[in-house]
């Protein structure tokens, strides 16, 4: 539902309600006329997702790759800087830079957060670094200012996560740790200790975690040397298999997969390869189809044994079990569904939205043409780290607040996200990103049961400087192939467009700029995509999504850049929804938002919807039973990495294309994108409607703020201590 319901006159909200309910129910009629989409018919059952047991012994420590406390602390260097209290540590060993994670014990002196900047050899000022790779990690708020407070934070991202070092691996220099606005007489550093991968996995014998092996990530169980998980799970009926991915860290042994059928015993499959990196697997569960059975995952010690007891040294070792699932083949009307991500591609560049230079994005016009377009979507943000949870959660940035502190907040865990709702209905879900702004640095990669992040391509980006969308490409097919019988739910997020401006299209064809030579390759790179899917086997339908996260100004009110303003070159997007005869073609002219993609797929797909999505279901434009689903879409720049205190910047945008910027602690102006559609001519707000909308949208994102972080959690800062504690709590860690 539109926030802005709740501005309608009184008594409106009843009767909007009912015209939403009538409208849908036409909607669906109108946007699936033949056989209608569904979920597949017997969801895979998701190991990860039921209650599992664990046995076996919990693994001596040994993740510590370096650590520092008491006198050892004296080769920090102290000092009162203008922030507060930092300690700087000497040179670090090159090792270091492999680190996963940190642990702070300190005492805060009266500080609420402490900043933590791994400095590397890149060539980025140090302004940079403090920009794109300080960690903000807050205290807790009743923190006694002299006692010890420990902290955690992964630093596996701003090592080697960063999207300015893919083509190498930068060595760490050291790290600085600073207190703001600490008490000098009563601030104190005790301990810092750097642990291992392995420290990840050493708090139990087996549990679940996120795992990372040769730059993939997956949901996995882990499970140390002679450990177990059990899982109990109704197989489903059909023709069903067990599949997962294998991976191992380590000295580990066999992973064997066990069918536990009452007192039977049944071996499915063991793996005994030590390769880094992830290994397709199926075992065949048609015997026990339609049964409950208890699956046993299991990593042996399987040394050789005299007379029953084993010779040598124990094996230290992990095996992972990768996003395990029971699933049959999906009915041929489960459609695969593809989310294509332009980064910084701007609406009125593309020829569909009216862009001057001609044969610029040929298959995105023809998508536009034969599908469903959208002439006036407006971005949550003008950037990247804000945008993408909103696409994901349907949730605007002034109440995930995801980019707004730092550049290494991320998404809180917890929040539903769209990959999830498809994951548990049934779908594969594939992540493949080259920008870690849509992936591991924001916290988005939850719910995708692979997961590429920029990292996986480390040494093998070109000119670009960035993975190719040829490249993910490749990737998402290689995906594909290892299960053809499934249904795929995949995002794909390109950066040539992004990436204009760094001389991989500085000599553009005549009457070209090297904006639009960046978007005539991304196009090219989306229709060789289409071309070899549609010749797929597959046997079902394809939903496709192309959109953008935000625009670039390119020259408009004197500015070049992104995350500068909210004006349209920034703000305004391109959002195709097509199906090959399944959609009928339309050009919708009433205002859609970024966030609106998710609440629109769960209603057309039949999935449950997610309850604190802001966004509203476009099926109403798409069938073309409705004009407006919005009274106002709103936009918002919070905070940007380069210029962190620039003044803040909202907008709303009317159904009549009336618009109305804020500046935070500066002016207010009214524009009419109708006849003025990059914001030339600017107008007295006055006592302009619009800007009561404004002003009462932002008192309600107060409000939803503060609901969001007392039920999520803050964005700020990667995890710390407290937060792995209430996550193992909740279950999500073991």
């Amino acid at each position: 539902m539109a926030f802005g319901m709740a501005f309608d006159r009184p008594g409106s909200m009843a009767a909007a309600v009912a015209r939403g309910a009538a409208a849908l129910v036409a909607a669906c009629a109108a946007v699936l006329p033949a056989a209608a989409w569904r979920a597949p018919a017997a969801p895979a059952m998701q190991l990860l997702a039921q209650r599992a047991d664990y046995a076996g012994e919990k693994p001596t420590a040994g993740a510590v790759l370096a650590g520092w406390k008491g006198g050892e602390l004296a080769a920090w260097k102290r000092s009162v800087v203008p922030e507060g209290v930092r300690w700087s540590s000497p040179p670090l060993r090159p090792e270091l830079g492999e680190a996963a994670r940190v642990r702070i014990v300190l005492r805060p002196g009266g500080a609420s957060k402490v900043n933590v900047l791994p400095v590397l050899a890149v060539k980025q000022a140090k302004a940079i670094q403090n920009q794109m790779r300080g960690i903000n990690l807050p205290l807790p708020p009743a923190a006694d200012p002299g006692k010890p407070v420990t902290v955690e934070s992964d630093v596996k991202e701003t090592l080697r996560g960063n999207w300015s070092d893919e083509a190498d691996q930068p060595p760490l220099q050291r790290i600085e740790i600073t207190l703001p606005g600490a008490s000098p007489d009563k601030a104190a550093l005790e301990e810092v200790v750097f642990e291992s991968e392995a420290a990840v996995y050493e708090h139990a014998a087996a549990g679940a975690a996120t795992v990372d092996s040769g730059g993939v990530l997956r949901p996995a169980f882990f499970v140390h040397t002679g450990a177990s998980a059990r899982v109990t799970i109704d197989v489903p009926a059909g023709e069903p298999s067990l599949r997962w991915h294998d991976a191992v860290l380590g000295d580990a042994g066999a992973r064997v997969v066990t069918v536990i059928d009452g007192a039977t015993r049944t071996e499915i499959a063991r793996a005994t390869g030590r390769n880094p990196g992830w290994s397709a697997a199926k075992a065949s569960l048609a015997r026990w189809a339609g049964r409950r059975v208890t699956i046993e995952l299991a990593t042996e010690d399987d040394r050789w044994r005299f007379l029953g007891f084993p010779l040598g040294w124990k094996r230290q070792g992990i095996g992972f079990f990768g996003a395990p699932r029971a699933a049959a083949p999906a009915p041929a009307d489960t459609p695969d569904v593809l989310v294509f991500m332009i980064d910084m591609l701007r609406a009125d560049r593309v020829g569909a939205w009216g862009a001057k230079v001609a044969n610029v994005s040929p298959v995105i016009d023809r998508l536009a043409g034969e599908g469903v377009a959208f002439r006036n979507t407006i971005s949550s943000s003008d950037w990247t780290k804000p945008a993408i949870p909103t696409l994901m959660t349907g949730i605007w940035e002034t109440t995930h607040r995801v980019g707004a502190e730092s550049y290494t907040d991320r998404l809180p865990e917890g929040v539903p996200v769209i990959q999830e709702r498809f994951r548990n209905a049934g779908w594969r879900t594939g992540s493949f990103v080259a920008n870690p702004l849509g992936s591991t640095l924001t916290g988005v990669t939850r719910g995708f049961d692979t997961a590429l992040p920029p990292r996986y391509w480390t040494g093998q980006v070109g000119p670009l400087g960035s993975p190719s969308a040829a490249q993910l490409s490749d990737a998402f097919f290689a995906w594909l192939a290892e299960e053809p019988d499934q249904a795929f739910f995949g995002y794909l997020h390109a950066m040539e467009v992004h990436r204009f401006a760094e001389g991989n299209y500085a000599h553009p064809p005549a009457g070209m700029s090297p904006y639009d030579a960046a978007l005539q390759d991304v196009d090219a790179r989306l229709g060789a995509l289409l071309q070899k899917l549609a010749a797929q086997p597959r046997g079902r339908d394809l939903l496709l999504v192309v959109v953008s996260d935000h625009g670039h100004s390119l020259g408009e009110h004197g500015k070049e850049g992104h995350g500068i303003s909210v004006y349209q070159a920034e703000v305004h997007i391109p959002l195709v929804l097509w199906s090959k005869g399944k959609l009928a073609p339309r050009w919708v002219d009433g205002i859609t938002s970024l966030a609106d993609v998710a609440p629109t797929l769960t209603e057309m797909l039949g999935l449950p919807p997610l309850p604190d999505a802001q966004g509203a279901s476009l099926a109403p434009l798409i069938a073309g039973t409705q004009a407006q689903i919005h009274d106002f879409v709103p936009s918002c720049l919070l905070r940007f990495v380069r210029f962190p205190d620039a003044p803040q910047q909202f907008t709303v945008v009317s159904p009549q294309l009336e618009k109305v910027i804020r500046v935070a602690g500066g002016s207010t102006s009214l524009y009419d994108l109708k006849t003025d559609p990059m914001e030339q001519r600017p107008r007295p707000a006055g006592d302009s409607p619009l800007v009561g909308v404004l002003e009462r949208w932002l008192a309600e994102q107060k409000s939803a703020a503060m609901e969001f972080r007392g039920k999520f959690g803050s964005a700020s800062g990667p995890i710390d201590a407290e937060q792995v504690e209430r996550l193992r709590s909740l279950g999500y860690v073991q």
